[in-house]
């Protein structure tokens, strides 16, 4: 299914606003969404920088991800109540990318009825501000454990992402009619696209932008 927004017209198999106005794509997340594994060169090496570059000029893609947020407002560092869900909300993109769940899954912070409510909240927060907009969910990507101690850095836990924070956005999706970008699938294979375990390094942000675009086209 191609993406249709109201007002877009299809050239070339990209979709382009009329009147020459930019397709508005918001990527909203956690130090994932950021870029805090290529930090220094984050501006041209996280996966909303690359995707900019791979959709053209015809987009315009803001990075809005807050390194150590959560979904929860119950958990140690709430992105609602950050200055950046504000400015995302009032930028009414006609797209938005969102994906937190990671810091969530964090052994002090999971609260799995909280989660599965908020997640919920969240999506509808940002269908309010443009009831015309294409919102995705995404999964978190997979986190993998160090090999010095077996453990997955940072208290995160992935055994939580793999199950219960992957079913719950998969059934959000389904209840609010919204498609889900598959990133735990796509990163479970590929230790080598993180730098820590948790961050995508250059060449795995590049690639899940790629991922991110192919979704955004079917």
């Amino acid at each position: 299914m191609m993406l249709a927004l109201a007002g877009a017209v299809c050239i070339g198999g990209c979709f382009w606003m009329k009147n020459s106005r930019k397709i508005n794509v918001i990527c909203v997340g956690d130090s994932i969404t950021y870029g805090s594994g290529v930090k220094k060169t984050r501006k041209t090496q996280s996966y909303p920088a690359y995707l900019q570059d791979m959709l053209g000029n015809g987009y315009k893609v803001t990075n809005y991800g807050l390194p150590g947020r959560t979904l929860m407002d119950c958990g140690d560092r709430p992105y609602t109540e950050e200055k950046e869900y504000e400015k995302s909300l009032k930028d009414k993109g006609d797209i938005y990318i969102l994906m937190l769940g990671t810091n969530d899954s964090k052994t002090f912070n999971w609260n799995r009825q909280e989660y599965e409510k908020q997640l919920e909240t969240f999506v509808k927060s940002y269908r309010e501000v443009n009831e015309n907009t294409q919102i995705y969910l995404m999964q978190p990507s997979k986190c993998f454990p160090k090999e010095s101690t077996g453990t997955v850095a940072f208290s995160i836990q992935n055994e939580i992402l793999a199950t219960e924070i992957y079913d719950i956005v998969q059934q959000a999706g389904i209840k609010l009619k919204v498609p889900v970008i598959d990133l735990y699938t796509f990163t479970e294979d590929h230790p080598e696209w993180f730098v820590d375990g948790v961050h995508p390094n250059a060449e795995g942000n590049a690639a899940i932008a790629q991922y991110i675009k192919s979704c955004l086209k079917k």
